[in-house]
């Protein structure tokens, strides 16, 4: 006879994700150095499409140390989730030993994840309780080009 196993045991909890929105779209972002047309602000354009060409990735020179920001342009309080998207056409493999700080002022900025590994197309950072944010910092060490498709910020608002 066959056991089967009662499925109402298994139950997985994951975290529950706030209604949001995202606070930076549209906001100004400024980065290290720029590479052709691949301005900061086509990394919160709302475009999270993964490929270069199409126009929507911000892309440096090659540095040892990189970095890219936004300005929320206010403090929001709620902030829940980062969300990144790496691009997926190219080179993704540059894409490694990225910090991501947040905090109310420049001069007061918190690393709150580090990514040593290459991203994957899609990455977050989940904080269990709100954060209070201004400016949203990618810090990348990998002494290649900096480029990402799109970070999304997400706050109850």
């Amino acid at each position: 006879m066959m056991k089967t196993r009662n499925h109402a045991e298994c139950i997985l909890h994951f975290p529950s994700w706030p209604e949001n929105k995202n606070v930076a779209r549209g906001k100004p972002a400024y980065q290290s150095s720029t590479l052709g047309p691949n301005v900061a602000s086509r990394g919160v354009d709302g475009n999270d499409d993964t490929d270069l060409s199409h126009g929507s990735c911000f892309h440096t020179q090659s540095a040892c140390n990189n970095w890219w920001y936004v300005d929320l342009g206010q403090t929001y309080e709620t902030v829940r989730l980062i969300e990144v998207f790496s691009r997926a056409d190219c080179c993704a493999d540059r894409n490694k030993n990225i910090a991501v700080q947040i905090g109310t002022s420049l001069g007061n900025l918190e690393q709150v994840w580090f990514w040593s590994e290459q991203l994957w197309e899609y990455e977050f950072v989940y904080f269990d309780e709100n954060k209070v944010v201004r400016y949203v910092k990618l810090v990348h060490t990998a002494n290649t080009p900096f480029h990402l498709c799109e970070i999304k910020v997400k706050a109850d608002i």
